[in-house]
């Protein structure tokens, strides 16, 4: 009751899921579809990546590889669900799209120290970071989640680098100040608490800074992702690299960025018996791992285990070998 409970999923998402980081066009998403159809292997939902964006823009849709009008044939003939990932960093660079020019506008992105407008590094480079605790913070990830759906309609959104995950130490051009307390806190797990996320003096509407803040960023992305999905489904989807106690009441998690490797299999149990007990009991691993490449044997004996997974998912870095469950036959 303290944490809120847990929000409930739809039926569909109990199935199997697949994705891959690498999935370039609609065509690829078709050959996937196909070969699941030709083995007759029951699956539900389909995933992109950022390869589905315009240049790693969020909110934006290559129309030419991924022409809405054929993404939605694909998957209402074949009846299957589509997620896309939004990560938390807004493109700053030009061309500026929709999101940063309607974000600036709106003036609702992470301040840093000084007033201006924090700018960190992200997939598409330079990019801005939205401050849910301005007043006008949820309208405008509503409005962009919107201008997206109006493009192609999604299932549910998958919440990625939301720790907030940053590609440079604090902020581009960042010099901490060593003379400052949050800077230099007598324990740190490893490193600096800035290093590979925003700076912690970073200030947002509240005039709370990062430092106070930090942990609430992915459940208030949650919630407003989670406010803008009930408008379209009584029971919302959304899955959160990121969060808190309290985080299940929205979304649900998988455990990040695992290797292929028999530890990360073994380790992938315990994890999502730790999330259950946190109050979020969708979780899983990523199926068969997702950084570097597998094995025929690793994958069979993943698959099997992941089947019995609450959340059920197949993802892999562009990079790896291909791990589809029908790669390793003759």
């Amino acid at each position: 009751e303290y944490i809120g409970g847990f929000t409930m999923m739809p039926f569909w998402s109990f199935g199997l899921h697949h994705s891959r980081w690498g999935y370039k066009n609609v065509k690829a998403l078709e050959t996937v579809i196909g070969k699941f159809n030709a083995y007759e292997i029951p699956f539900d939902t389909i995933w992109s990546d950022i390869d589905y964006m315009i240049d790693k823009e969020d909110f934006t849709i290559d129309t030419l590889n991924f022409p809405p009008s054929k993404l939605q044939a694909l998957l209402k003939k074949n009846e299957k669900r589509w997620v896309p990932i939004i990560d938390a960093g807004i493109k700053a660079q030009d061309p500026v799209g929709i999101a940063a020019s309607e974000g600036l506008s709106r003036d609702v992105f992470i301040k840093a120290s000084d007033g201006t407008v924090l700018v960190g590094r992200v997939w598409p480079g330079y990019c801005f970071f939205p401050d849910f605790f301005h007043p006008d913070g949820e309208a405008y990830w509503h409005d962009m989640l919107h201008h997206l759906n109006q493009q192609v309609n999604f299932s549910g959104i998958w919440l990625d680098m939301n720790e907030i995950s940053n590609l440079v130490d604090g902020e581009v051009n960042f010099v901490p100040n060593l003379t400052d307390i949050r800077n230099a806190l007598p324990y740190t797990p490893g490193n600096p608490l800035y290093t590979d996320t925003i700076r912690l003096d970073a200030m947002h509407y509240n005039g709370e800074s990062d430092f106070n803040t930090h942990n609430l960023f992915n459940i208030m992305e949650c919630n407003v992702t989670y406010n803008f999905l009930k408008t379209k489904s009584s029971l919302p989807f959304i899955l959160s690299r990121s969060t808190v106690f309290g985080s299940g009441k929205y979304a649900f998690h998988w455990t990040g960025d695992n290797n292929s490797s028999w530890v990360m299999m073994q380790l992938s149990i315990p994890s999502i018996m730790n999330f259950n007990l946190f109050g979020i009991p969708m979780t899983g691993s990523d199926i068969c791992g997702f950084k570097k490449n597998t094995t025929e044997e690793l994958c069979a004996r993943w698959m099997q285990l992941g089947l019995l997974y609450p959340f059920s998912r197949n993802h892999a870095e562009n990079d790896t070998i291909r791990q589809e469950p029908w790669s390793f036959g003759p």
